[in-house]
């Protein structure tokens, strides 16, 4: 299609009242009930509500109250009360099972995810389901997008760089967590307790002269960065952007050494969530 229909079509889809309907299905309950408020009093001042104005069901102007598509201002409230919470529990559900998934693997074939969601829950839905519902939930939520084959994480916006993640994870079995450990995936920046971390949060700590909640922290923000990314020097841009610089090359040799010892331990998007010497296991 050429751009401009492309638009048109969006543009029409959106505006579909069945579509916004399922659109207020998927939101937080705190934006709901800010959308509530203003429904009831058109000048209430006192709501963001920034997933009406990402998908362009409302505007903010600075002073202004916030402004609603008049279709989506023209829906009973009764009525909207009852398809939000009849269809919210399932869907925020799945909206965190597909947050975890994706923070976990980076990227998620459809029918695996499927294959998941049945063992986790009992779910009973298709691929076209999951589909359909993980595109309504990509209209609410930044966590993921979702194409006809795959669900991916929201952080992997160049085409090229989930080609290359999707080319590199080829041929490599899924880990499968126990259902408690990869909802903790859920949480966006959720790293796993590894004792390979415990050197690198001393060398930060002591060589830094840092506290054990900033060592913590920067540790955890060292991982989040080690499962996605392949090379050490992203690592290092992590720690200079905490402010934190080594001073000798042999400081560099030795904070290398414990980051690999811990890297080898860490679950990574290229292995489809297995650590390095976990897949060294498998093979063997």
């Amino acid at each position: 299609m050429k751009k401009a229909e492309l638009v048109g079509l969006v543009a029409e889809n959106l505006a579909d009242s069945e579509t916004m309907k399922i659109f207020l299905t998927t939101i937080d309950e705190d934006e709901f009930k800010g959308f509530k408020k203003i429904r009831r009093s058109p000048d209430y001042k006192g709501s963001s509500l920034p997933s009406f104005v990402r998908i362009g069901f409302g505007a903010e102007k600075k002073g202004s109250p916030f402004c609603l598509v008049q279709e989506i201002l023209d829906f009973s409230l009764d009525e909207l009360d009852k398809t939000f919470y009849q269809n919210r529990r399932y869907m925020q559900k799945l909206n965190r099972y597909l947050t975890a998934f994706v923070n976990f693997y980076g990227i998620i074939d459809l029918d695996e995810a499927v294959e998941l969601l049945q063992k986790y829950e009992g779910l009973t839905l298709t691929r076209n389901d999951l589909f359909v519902d993980a595109s309504t939930l990509c209209m609410a939520c930044g966590a993921f997008w979702v194409d006809s084959e795959r669900v991916m994480a929201a952080s992997l916006k160049d085409q090229q760089d989930m080609l290359e993640l999707w080319n590199g994870q080829q041929g490599k079995p899924y880990a499968v967590l126990p259902k408690n450990q990869i909802l903790r995936y859920a949480e966006g920046d959720y790293s796993p307790s590894l004792p390979q971390a415990e050197p690198v949060k001393r060398i930060l700590r002591e060589y830094f002269h840092l506290s054990q909640q900033k060592a913590r922290d920067i540790t955890d923000a060292v991982c989040l960065v080690a499962r996605k990314e392949q090379q050490p020097g992203d690592v290092f841009n992590c720690l200079k952007e905490n402010g934190l610089t080594f001073a000798a090359l042999s400081d560099v040799q030795y904070f290398l050494q414990v980051y690999t010892a811990l890297y080898n331990h860490m679950p990574l998007w290229i292995n489809r969530g297995f650590s390095p010497a976990a897949m060294t296991s498998i093979v063997r």
